[in-house]
């Protein structure tokens, strides 16, 4: 038992690097970022528990807000669409256990899965953008400007 409980930390762990590392690749094209951090956290929502999903998900975006941005009095609220993302995967795919099967064996269902929690990150990470401006007294002007183009 104890060994399983360690192999699934050190899973948790390099899966929480594997995410921070892909973060630092992505395509930028203006205000759109594009990125395949995220493939950490849905595997780990995938093939592991919920908590397994959003302690990758946390030391993953922390990693990735520390050693990016440095400390901020927002850092933590970043931190909040990958939580989400961790949270819905995992929730699903429970949902999906309990009945029997797996989630990634519903290809509708999973994709429409993949597409709501784009959408909802996405929406999450504009609100995120307009509170930041607004907590760290950027113009709000410029926040506007800066999210549409």
């Amino acid at each position: 038992m104890r060994k399983k409980a360690v192999f699934r930390l050190c899973l948790d762990s390099l899966l929480a690097a594997l995410y921070f590392v892909l973060s630092l690749y992505s395509v930028k094209m203006g205000n759109i970022r594009i990125t395949f951090a995220s493939f950490s956290i849905i595997l780990s929502g995938l093939l592991y528990s919920p908590s397994d999903a959003l302690l990758v998900a946390f030391v993953g975006e922390m990693l990735s807000q520390l050693l990016q941005y440095g400390f901020t009095p927002t850092t933590f609220l970043w931190i909040i669409p990958s939580l989400f993302r961790a949270g819905m995967v995992s929730l699903f795919q429970v949902i999906a256990r309990r009945k029997g099967t797996y989630l990634e064996n519903h290809l509708l269902a999973y994709s429409l899965l993949m597409l709501l929690t784009f959408l909802f990150t996405t929406s999450i990470n504009t609100v995120l953008i307009f509170l930041d401006a607004y907590l760290m007294n950027y113009p709000v002007s410029f926040t506007i400007l800066e999210t549409i183009f």
